[in-house]
């Protein structure tokens, strides 16, 4: 089985107060037992307007996990999916002001996603307790194949 997808400056809205353009290419692939999700997304603009809480921050080692419903649970789909942004990544809400860049791919499985790579901010501005802090550098590191955990190094 061969399935695949080119898509152009396709805009949709995963969740309220999360605007996002992207453009690439995927494919489904393989015998109907072990099927492989392939692919290279660019992330055309994407703006994150969502308020948050510093505990939304703060990485939990915990299992992210992707329903299938179309698929039975003992039938898993490999993942890997190239995502990449050179900038027009925006945050903006009541702690964080930033512009972001991306080099992420998408691991894992449908039963267990994992997410490797990196964001660096290009610039960014963070408010708490009263004070405004400016980033000087920083990365978030994804390092876990079949898990979503962020390690961050910041200096503002």
């Amino acid at each position: 089985m061969y399935v695949w997808a080119d898509f152009e400056r396709l805009s949709f809205e995963p969740r309220a107060g999360v605007t996002t353009t992207i453009s690439g290419n995927l494919s489904l692939l393989g015998r109907l037992n072990d099927l492989r999700l392939r692919g290279d997304v660019e992330i055309d603009r994407l703006r994150y307007e969502r308020k948050v809480s510093l505990a939304d921050l703060i990485p939990r080692r915990r299992s992210s996990r992707l329903k299938v419903p179309a698929i039975e649970s003992s039938e898993v789909i490999d993942i890997s999916v190239k995502v990449h942004a050179k900038d027009d990544i925006f945050v903006k809400n009541n702690v964080i002001d930033a512009e972001l860049k991306a080099d992420l791919t998408e691991t894992g499985n449908t039963n267990r996603v994992g997410l490797l790579g990196t964001i660096s901010p290009l610039r960014a501005e963070a408010r708490y307790a009263g004070n405004l802090y400016t980033l000087s550098r920083g990365t978030i590191d994804f390092t876990e194949e079949y898990e979503v955990f962020s390690r961050f190094y910041i200096q503002a």
